[in-house]
């Protein structure tokens, strides 16, 4: 899936003008609005996206608009990067039918929107500076948030494609323990892992939130989803005075000596579905209903079936099923009537 990630990507960007990329880092307000996209300021902007996770802005695609809550920091970059990568992939042709074929669509499309956003903000040059030689870890994250003028996730995101295997980078607030942003690279042949770590999920605190700033510590540590759900995985990490970093990785990047042998990760393989729904074409991945052979709708949760059912009333006498208005005012059947 790498390799086709990257070639959405560039052809998203492919429909910007050299200049326009070039401008980016330096003033994103003026790039995006020099596409002809009006971009205004929510400051009462309380948002969730359909994935889960945390909204700082939001694309009217069909209107060439952008909101955004000003934050008067680096996150406002990313954001703004963000949301024009909205724009661009709604303009790519097919990408949807893409994203489709994927596992976790909508997921996948918040990840490629953050991939724009990091290939505006962070030239490759500056992370290989970073980087360098060595294996990639938390403490890289901090560093590249503190030398450029990009927010932590576009750090983040910029990061994660170092990984060697499945894994992800993420960091968490050490005030609430829950993640705030979580970049995910699927492995390269199985996909996506059944579990990985995703914003609003909670950081144990022993030990990632006991750390003290400029502390870090690495080690191999189950990882538990909110429905319970499990999975090994060998995480390095440091805190500041205000978030920890947490770098997770299937493979032993640093060494560690566990007392315990990490499971192998699963990886989904459920299939998908396109289908219109709730007034829109869906992309589902699940289990088919076994009377109707639809996946319930990511929206509303529904089966044909359960929409079906939705369409009909039972006779108050008789408890025959029957369409709505062939009942009379009494509830009854033709036939009970």
């Amino acid at each position: 899936m790498g390799k086709g990630t990257d070639k959405k990507i560039e052809q998203a960007l492919g429909q910007l003008l050299p200049a326009v990329r070039a401008r980016f880092a330096d003033d994103p307000i003026g790039a995006i609005t020099s596409l002809g996209i009006d971009v205004s300021e929510a400051p009462t902007m309380q948002m969730s996206r359909d994935d889960g996770g945390h909204c700082d802005g939001v694309s009217f695609l069909e209107h060439d608009v952008i909101l955004y809550a000003r934050t008067k920091s680096k996150r406002e970059n990313f954001t703004l990067a963000h949301e024009l990568g909205h724009w661009l992939i709604n303009r790519t042709e097919g990408i949807y039918d893409w994203v489709g074929d994927q596992p976790n669509p909508m997921a996948i499309i918040e990840n490629l929107c953050d991939r724009i956003a990091q290939s505006l903000l962070l030239p490759e040059a500056m992370i290989n500076q970073v980087v360098g030689d060595e294996p990639l870890s938390a403490r890289h994250l901090l560093e590249l948030h503190r030398q450029s003028n990009a927010s932590r996730a576009a750090s983040s995101v910029a990061l994660v494609r170092r990984l060697p295997g499945a894994g992800a980078i993420a960091y968490a607030s050490r005030d609430t323990g829950a993640i705030e942003h979580a970049s995910i690279q699927p492995h390269p042949e199985h996909g996506w892992p059944t579990v990985f770590p995703w914003p609003g999920q909670s950081v144990p605190h022993d030990p990632f939130l006991e750390l003290g700033a400029g502390q870090s510590v690495t080690r191999l540590s189950a990882w538990y989803t909110p429905w319970r759900n499990t999975a090994d995985f060998y995480i390095d990490a440091i805190a500041d005075d205000f978030y920890v970093y947490l770098v997770f990785s299937e493979t032993n990047l640093w060494n560690i000596t566990a007392g315990f042998a990490a499971q192998p990760l699963e990886y989904d393989k459920r299939p998908t579905q396109n289908f219109f729904c709730c007034g829109q074409q869906r992309v589902a991945r699940g289990y088919p209903c076994g009377t109707c052979g639809r996946i319930p709708c990511p929206n509303c949760n529904e089966c044909l079936c359960d929409k079906r059912a939705a369409k009909t009333s039972n006779c108050r006498q008789c408890n025959s099923v029957v369409m709505p208005h062939l009942l009379s005012e009494k509830g009854l059947c033709e036939l009970c009537a």
